[in-house]
């Protein structure tokens, strides 16, 4: 009777802190894009209606319009800023910086759309005024969300032993997407009573949230008994591969078990998210087609007067199910010496191989544009996993034992390795840390991961044309 009134004491707090972990914690970033959508919207209009260049008799559904666009314009440019990414989210200067960018940019779209159809009805001064209360408000949400994190730090404990997770705990997440959020590991000794039971008192003072359960945990019967004592103290559990994946957003290569994935796959629970995607797909890459056809011209056009050759260099990759598929490129080397670009590696920088075209082409990714018909046809996505040259592949998966599971999934233009593992060598290690990343979207990859995949490789695209421009 004792633990049942506990219990009820305990389950609105647990669930409280689970939900704000869930928020603040999570690699998910739905719930904040929401709640930026919603605040922001809510700032510009309040803002707009107090603003002295506008009465409220002047209010009408024209403003409602415009604080739709300009709240749904603030999130596509924080997001494509990475405003949503762990490593940011409790930066406060990159926070500040990122919010007054895409306000700014709202606005300027916000007075364009004005200009041409409802100038006259809401003035270019009100957009100012509500981009300033979007700016306000969406910034401090996200200081009362940092005051929360320094108030309620992140608190778990682990049942076992799991050198990868002790080694999170030592390095204090100093280098992983949980840098500057204040994190506690508790050992499990110091959460027990006299009589080896998990401590209500104890738990609740310490404000422990999740229990890790190594793998060697579940071997006694001891680690299932703490296993239903944590669940009826409110607790969540996770194991070790599942925590590590969660806090650092990549797979461990070296430890993960092939079962683990395969069984855990995305592909395996969410056939609709895989229809979604292939429409996706579909519809991006023939608007992509469309709507950069002229640039396709002009560098055709670059590139035949650039050196002799052919336009387009087309190389077998190694696609999905270890089938090969030609991918295409526009050419960015020499012709005669093109054909060694699988056999001597990864081209470097000051490459004497890459042509005048291809050393404007490559930093700014827009050789890889053919790639768009590759998409339409089906032999690639515009998200997963970089398709490798053949006789790299094959090097790879004899090195590294889980090398293939990455060919689950369809190629793709951008990825999760891409926007969060940066560039990397043709060696072993870059390889692993590369195939953490894929293995990570394997699991855990959907829809709505994809398109923050996208809108965040447009940003990077663009943020290096514009620095080329200048």
């Amino acid at each position: 009777m004792n633990s049942l009134v506990i219990d009820r004491h305990l389950s609105p707090v647990r669930s409280l802190r689970l939900g704000l972990g869930d928020i603040l914690y999570s690699p998910n970033r739905s719930f904040l894009f929401l709640l930026d959508l919603f605040v922001s919207a809510v700032g510009f209009l309040c803002f707009s209606w107090m603003s002295p260049y506008v009465s409220w008799g002047e209010v009408s559904s024209v403003t409602v319009v415009s604080t739709i666009f300009f709240s749904l314009g603030f999130v596509f440019f924080a997001l494509g800023m990475g405003y949503y990414e762990r490593q940011r989210r409790y930066s406060l200067q990159k926070i500040l910086v990122i919010a007054a960018i895409s306000s700014l940019f709202s606005m300027t779209l916000c007075l364009a759309a004005a200009y041409f159809y409802f100038y006259e009805m809401i003035g270019r001064q009100t957009f100012i005024w509500g981009a300033m209360g979007a700016f306000i408000s969406a910034s401090l949400l996200r200081l009362i969300l940092i005051r929360i994190t320094q108030m309620i730090p992140y608190t778990y404990t682990m049942v076992g032993y799991s050198e990868r997770i002790l080694s999170l705990v030592q390095t204090k997440n100093i280098d992983g997407p949980l840098k500057g959020l204040r994190t506690y590991f508790i050992p499990l000794q110091d959460l027990l009573d006299a009589d080896g039971q998990l401590s209500f008192d104890k738990l609740r003072k310490n404000h422990v949230s999740d229990v890790v359960f190594a793998k060697s945990a579940f071997e006694s019967g001891e680690g299932f008994r703490l296993a239903v004592e944590a669940l009826r103290c409110k607790l969540r559990l996770y194991d070790e591969t599942e925590f590590f994946a969660i806090e650092q957003e990549q797979l461990p290569v070296d430890d993960v078990r092939k079962h683990w994935i395969l069984t855990h796959s995305s592909l395996t629970r969410n056939y609709k998210n895989q229809v979604l995607k292939r429409l996706l797909d579909i519809f991006l890459s023939l608007i992509g087609l469309v709507l950069l056809s002229p640039v396709f011209l002009i560098i055709i056009v670059a590139i035949k007067f650039d050196s002799p050759g052919p336009v387009f260099f087309n190389q077998p990759r190694q696609g999905r199910y270890n089938r090969p598929f030609l991918m295409f490129k526009f050419r960015t080397m020499y012709a005669e010496k093109s054909c060694l670009q699988a056999s001597q590696g990864f081209t470097r920088e000051r490459d004497k191989r890459i042509t005048r075209v291809g050393r404007l082409l490559r930093p700014l990714h827009l050789d890889e544009l053919p790639q768009l018909l590759n998409i339409f046809w089906g032999q690639m996505s515009l998200v997963g996993p970089r398709p490798e040259a053949l006789e790299f592949a094959r090097r790879m998966s004899q090195q590294i034992p889980i090398y293939d599971l990455r060919y689950l999934l369809q190629p793709g233009l951008s990825g999760h390795a891409q926007i969060m593992g940066g560039y990397a060598l043709d060696t072993v290690e870059d390889t692993k840390r590369k195939l953490s990343y894929d293995l990570h979207y394997l699991v855990y990859g959907t829809i709505l991961v994809d398109i923050r995949i996208i809108v965040r490789t447009f940003f990077v695209v663009l943020r290096k044309l514009v620095r080329a421009a200048t």
